[in-house]
C-alpha cells in the first residue's frame, strides 16, 4: 500500500504543480531553463468550471455519463480514497492546499548530453505549508516502513535547508520546502542549487522565461507551456551545419532565423466562457526575415467572401490569396533548385491550362478574397452528401476586365476535356460536360450519375467579380457577389459549426453511414455508430473555430471553442 500511495503523490511532486504568485515563483526558475510548463489558478479554474452550465450539461450528456461511470473514473475515485485512508488528504484537500494556485516544471537540457537524466525541477508555494510538511513527513514514513527508502538527510546549500531522500536503489531525491510555502523537487541535487541560489540572492542571473507570460500576454491562461527561443535557434543552427540535403538545409535555416528573431514563445489555454488554445510568438520585427513578417501583422480586413457564406454553413475556411507573397513565403524555406521547382510546379501546371500570355495576368488577379464551405443538402436535393462551394475573386471591384475569370473559365474547360475524353474512353458509363445559363453568365458542370455520388455533378462558372467552383449547379446559383463595401468583423480563418453538424449527422446518419460504408469498406452500422459518437461530442460545442492575429510585433494563432454552455456562470 505505501508503494501505491508514492505511486499516486510522487508525480503530483515530480509535475508542474505550485501555487503562489506565478511571477515569485517564475523568478526562481534555473537560467538555462529551455522549457517550462506553467498551471495557474488551478483552484479557481477547477471551482469555476464545475459550477458552470456546462459542467451540469455535460453530466447530463450521452459522453459525460460514459466517462464519468467508466472505470478509469472507478480507479480514480479508489485512488483518492487510498490518499484518504493513509495521508488523510483527498485530491481535493491537495488542490485546495498546496498545488491550488500556480505550478511551474522548469526543464533544462542535461549538461552530459544524456536524455535519461531527468533535469527538471518541479516548483511551488503552497497555501497552506504545514499541510504540506505533514504530507511529505507522512509520505517518507510510509516509504521507509515499506523498505522502497532507505531514510532521509537533511542538507544545506547557501544556508539553506533541504531534504535528500535515499532510494533503496540507490538513486536519490531532493526536496526544498521553507514556512513560507516554497517549496521544489527534483533528481538533481545540483538543479536544487541552482534553485537555492537564486532564492538566496547568489544567482541574480535573469531568467529568459521570468516575464514571458506577460510578454505572450497569457497571464489569464490556465495552462502556458513556454519555450526560450534563442536556445531552439542554437539547435536549428547545429542541425543546418548537420543536414546534408540543400532544401533541408534551408528549411532550417529560414525556420531558424525565426527562433533567433523571437523574444517569447508559448503555447496557452485560456478558460472563460468558451475555450482557446493559442500558439503566440513575440518577435523583435526587424529580426523577422522579410517573407515571414506576413504572419505577424495578417490583413486586418477577413475576406469579403465571409460576408456572403451561408450562416449555417457547417464549415467554412476562407481568408486572404496573393500569389507571389504565398509563393515567397514557402520558397524561403527552400534552396535555390527548391524555389526553381517551385516556380516549373506553377508554370508548368497553371500556364498551359490558362495560357502562357494570361499567366503572369493570372497570378497577379488571382484572389485575395477567396473560401469555401460546406452546407447540408438543401430542400429537394437529392443527395445525402454536404454541397460544397469555392469561390475566389478574379477581378478587382468596379473593373470590367474578365481576362483573368476567363483564362481560369477555359482552364476548367480544357483539363475537363481531357478527363472526359480519356475517362470515356475506357468505361461503359460516360461522362458529359454540359452548360445551364444562369443570371449572370453560363453554369458548366460534369454529369455521370454512374461515377458520381448521388446530387454531385461539379460546376463552375463566373458570379460577379468572383470564380465559383460547386458540388452542383445549386451550389453555384446560390452564391450571391459580396457587395463592394462588404464590412466583416473578426472573421475567422476556419470555422466549424458544431450545431449544425450535428443536426446534419443525425437527419442523414442512416443513408450517410451506407454511403461511408459503401467508400471505406466498413459495415453501416459501424459507420452509423461512430457518426452518432461524433454528433454526442459535437452536442457540448456551438462553434470551433481558428483566428490569426497580429500587430507587427505579436502573432498568434488560436482555436476558439465556443460550447454549447458556457464554462462560467
Amino acid at each position: 500500500m505505501p508503494r501505491l500511495l508514492a505511486l499516486l503523490l510522487l508525480p503530483l511532486l515530480a509535475s508542474p504543480l505550485f501555487a503562489g504568485p506565478t511571477a515569485d515563483v517564475m523568478r526562481l526558475v534555473p537560467p538555462k531553463t529551455t522549457v517550462c510548463f506553467v498551471l495557474q489558478d488551478l483552484r479557481g479554474n477547477a471551482a469555476r468550471l464545475s459550477e458552470s452550465p456546462f459542467a451540469a450539461k455535460f453530466a447530463e450528456s450521452k459522453l459525460g455519463k460514459g466517462l464519468l461511470g467508466s472505470d478509469e473514473m472507478k480507479q480514480l475515485l479508489a485512488a483518492d480514497k487510498v490518499l484518504h485512508d493513509h495521508l488523510g488528504v483527498t485530491a481535493a484537500d491537495l488542490l485546495d492546499q498546496v498545488f491550488g494556485d500556480v505550478v511551474v516544471y522548469a526543464y533544462q537540457p542535461p549538461p552530459d548530453g544524456k536524455d535519461d537524466h531527468d533535469t527538471g525541477v518541479v516548483l511551488g508555494k503552497a497555501a497552506k505549508p504545514d499541510a504540506l510538511a505533514k504530507l511529505a513527513a507522512k509520505l517518507n514514513a510510509a516509504q521507509i516502513k515499506s523498505k522502497e527508502l532507505k531514510g532521509t538527510a537533511d542538507k544545506k546549500h547557501n544556508g539553506v535547508g533541504y531534504v535528500e531522500r535515499q532510494k533503496a536503489d540507490g538513486r536519490t531525491e531532493y526536496y526544498l520546502l521553507r514556512e513560507d510555502g516554497l517549496f521544489a523537487y527534483t533528481v538533481q541535487e545540483g538543479v536544487l542549487k541552482q534553485v537555492i541560489d537564486r532564492l538566496s540572492g547568489a544567482d541574480k542571473t535573469p531568467s529568459p522565461l521570468a516575464g514571458a507570460i506577460d510578454q505572450l500576454g497569457v497571464s489569464d491562461a490556465v495552462v502556458v507551456l513556454l519555450f526560450e527561443p534563442k536556445a531552439f535557434a542554437a539547435d536549428l543552427a547545429a542541425g543546418e551545419k548537420k543536414a546534408d540535403d540543400a532544401n533541408q538545409k534551408a528549411f532550417l535555416k529560414q525556420f531558424g532565423k525565426l527562433w533567433a528573431a523571437a523574444e517569447a514563445v508559448g503555447v496557452s489555454l485560456t478558460l472563460d466562457t468558451g475555450a482557446t488554445l493559442a500558439v503566440t510568438v513575440v518577435a523583435t520585427p526587424d529580426k523577422v526575415p522579410a517573407e515571414l513578417r506576413g504572419l505577424f501583422k495578417p490583413d486586418a480586413t477577413p475576406s469579403a467572401v465571409w460576408a456572403v457564406v451561408p450562416s449555417d454553413a457547417l464549415l467554412v475556411i476562407g481568408g486572404k490569396f496573393e500569389w507571389e507573397k504565398v509563393t515567397a513565403l514557402v520558397g524561403s524555406f527552400l534552396a535555390d533548385d527548391g524555389k526553381a521547382g517551385l516556380k516549373a510546379l506553377s508554370d508548368d501546371l497553371l500556364g498551359p491550362a490558362v495560357g502562357k500570355d494570361a499567366l503572369p495576368k493570372v497570378k497577379a488577379g488571382l484572389g485575395p478574397d477567396w473560401a469555401v464551405w460546406l452546407t447540408a443538402p438543401a430542400k429537394g436535393d437529392t443527395g445525402v452528401l454536404p454541397a460544397a462551394t469555392f469561390a475566389v475573386r478574379v477581378r478587382p471591384p468596379g473593373s470590367d476586365d474578365d481576362t483573368v475569370g476567363q483564362a481560369i473559365v477555359g482552364a476548367f474547360d480544357a483539363v475537363l476535356h481531357f478527363f472526359r475524353v480519356d475517362y470515356n474512353r475506357t468505361h461503359a458509363d460516360q461522362f458529359t460536360l454540359s452548360e445551364e445559363k444562369a443570371d449572370g453568365g453560363a453554369i458548366r458542370y460534369l454529369k455521370n450519375d454512374t461515377a458520381l455520388p448521388t446530387g454531385v455533378r461539379p460546376a463552375y462558372g463566373l458570379r460577379g467579380d468572383y470564380f465559383v467552383l460547386g458540388s452542383s449547379v445549386a451550389a453555384v446559383k446560390r452564391f450571391t457577389p459580396p457587395k463592394s463595401d462588404a464590412a466583416v468583423k473578426d472573421a475567422p480563418l476556419a470555422r466549424l459549426n458544431a450545431t449544425k453538424l450535428a443536426e446534419y449527422l443525425t437527419a442523414h446518419g442512416d443513408k450517410l453511414s451506407e454511403a461511408l460504408a459503401g467508400w471505406t469498406g466498413t459495415t453501416a452500422d459501424k459507420a452509423k455508430t461512430d457518426l452518432t459518437d461524433f454528433a454526442v461530442v459535437l452536442d457540448l460545442f456551438d462553434a470551433i473555430e481558428l483566428h490569426h492575429t497580429g500587430d507587427g510585433k505579436r502573432m498568434t494563432l488560436a482555436i476558439r471553442a465556443k460550447t454549447a454552455k458556457p464554462l462560467r456562470k
